[in-house]
C-alpha cells in the first residue's frame, strides 16, 4: 500500500495562538485495493480503497480519519480534507495517519509471516506423514508377505493330508483372520465344495465368503461368484425356513447377494434369482428367466433349463397369460440346444407341428448332448 501526502505551502499562514485563521489543504492518494484501519481513539473500522476522499470542513477536535470513505473503488480522484490549524496540528494528524498505516502494515506482514510459517509446518507435517505412510506401507508389505508364506505352507500341509491336516488348516485360518483374502477364498470354496484337500463343511463356508468379500480387491475375478455363493446359502435357508418372516428375510438377503453378482457381470445369478422366486411369485420368476435368456450363455445347463421352464410357464399361464405359440418357440429352442425334455413336450403338446425330417434332425442333435 502507498500513501502520497501533498501539502500546499500557501495553506500555512501563521495564526496567532488565540485566533484561528487559515486552512491547510491535504490531498491523500490511496492505491491499495482495500485496507482496513482501526482508529485506536474512536475504535472505528475505516476502509481505504482506491483514491476516494471526501471534501469536508473538519470540526474542531475531530479526527481526520473519520472522513476517509470508500464510495467507489473503481474511480481514482483527488479531493481535499480541510481543518483549522490552531486547534489540531496538520502534521500531527498526518503523522497519526502514517502511524496507523504503518501499524496496520506491520500487522498484515506479521499475519503473512504467520500464515507462511503455518504453511511450511503443514508441508513439513505432510512430508512426515508421507514418510510415515511409506514406512506403514513397507510394514504392510512385509506383513502380507509373511501371511502369504504362512498360507502357502498351510495349503501344502492340507493337500498332503494325514496327521498334520488340522495344523495346516489352522495356519490357513490364521492367515484369513489376519486379513489375507486369498486364504479366506481358499477356505470358503474349500468348505463349500470340498476342494483342494479341505474337508467339505458347508456350514462353515458362509463366514469365509463374507471375510473374502471384505478383504478382496474390487477387481478380484472371484468376487462375482462369491456373491452368488452367498446368495445360494441364503436361498437354501429360505427353502428350509419354518416361519414366513424368516423365509422373507432370507429371500431378501439372497436376492441382494445375487443382484450384486449380476452387477459384477455374473449372469448366472439371474437364473438363480428366477429359481428363487419360482413357485411363489411366478411373475417375478418369469421376468428373471427371460432376462437370463437375453444375456446368458447358451452352452450351459442353466440356459436350456430356462427354455424348458419358460415354455411351461407360457403353456400353463404361470405368471403370464397363456401363449402356446411362445411355449412352442422356447421348447423348440431348448430342443435345438440338446434339452430332451423340450423335444418331449413338443411331441406331446404340438404333435404334427414339426415334420418327420425336423424331428429326426432334432433327435440327431440330442445325441451326446443330452442336458437332462
Amino acid at each position: 500500500m502507498a500513501l502520497d501526502f501533498n501539502i500546499s505551502p500557501s495553506a500555512f499562514p501563521q495564526p496567532e495562538p488565540a485566533k484561528p485563521s487559515g486552512m491547510a489543504n491535504v490531498t491523500i492518494r490511496v492505491d491499495a485495493d482495500a485496507f482496513m484501519l482501526c482508529d485506536g481513539e474512536y475504535m472505528e473500522n475505516l476502509q481505504l480503497k482506491a483514491g476516494v476522499i471526501s471534501k469536508t470542513q473538519l470540526p474542531v477536535g475531530q479526527h481526520l480519519l473519520e472522513f476517509i470513505s470508500s464510495d467507489n473503488p473503481d474511480i481514482k480522484v483527488e479531493k481535499q480534507v480541510d481543518f483549522p490549524l490552531p486547534n489540531r496540528s496538520y502534521l500531527v494528524l498526518v503523522n497519526e495517519l502514517k502511524a496507523l498505516v504503518d501499524k496496520r502494515t506491520a500487522q498484515v506482514e506479521q499475519q503473512r509471516q504467520a500464515e507462511e510459517a503455518e504453511r511450511k509446518l503443514k508441508t513439513k507435517d505432510a512430508s512426515a506423514a508421507m514418510d510415515s505412510q511409506d514406512e506403514t506401507d513397507t510394514d504392510d508389505c512385509s506383513r502380507q508377505e509373511s501371511l502369504k508364506q504362512k498360507f502357502e505352507e498351510g495349503r501344502r500341509i492340507v493337500k498332503r493330508g494325514g496327521m498334520d491336516y488340522n495344523r495346516g488348516l489352522e495356519m490357513i485360518k490364521t492367515a484369513s483372520k489376519e486379513g489375507l483374502a486369498e486364504a479366506s477364498k481358499f477356505l470358503a470354496f474349500g468348505f463349500a465344495y470340498g476342494h483342494n484337500g479341505i474337508k467339505k463343511e458347508e456350514e462353515l463356508a458362509g463366514g469365509y465368503y463374507l471375510a473374502f468379500i471384505k478383504q478382496a480387491k474390487e477387481d478380484d475375478e472371484d468376487l462375482p461368484r462369491t456373491y452368488d455363493a452367498l446368495g445360494a446359502i441364503y436361498a437354501e435357508y429360505e427353502r428350509y425356513s419354518s416361519s414366513s418372516s424368516s423365509k422373507k428375510a432370507n429371500r431378501k438377503q439372497a436376492e441382494e447377494y445375487y443382484e450384486q453378482a449380476v452387477k459384477l457381470g455374473y449372469y448366472k445369478s439371474i437364473f438363480h434369482l428366477a429359481e428363487l422366486y419360482h413357485g411363489w411369485n411366478e411373475r417375478k420368476s418369469l421376468k428373471y428367466y427371460l432376462e437370463y435368456l437375453s444375456k446368458g450363455d447358451q452352452t450351459i445347463y442353466e440356459y436350456v433349463q430356462s427354455c424348458l421352464v419358460v415354455g411351461r410357464k407360457y403353456y400353463d399361464g404361470e405368471g403370464t397369460n397363456i401363449d402356446k405359440e411362445k411355449a412352442f418357440t422356447y421348447w423348440k429352442k431348448g430342443a435345438e440346444l440338446g434339452e430332451a425334455r423340450c423335444l418331449h413336450r413338443i411331441e406331446k403338446y404340438f404333435k404334427g407341428r414339426l415334420t418327420d425330417s425336423e424331428l429326426r434332425q432334432l433327435n440327431k442333435g440330442l445325441e451326446g448332448r443330452l442336458l437332462i
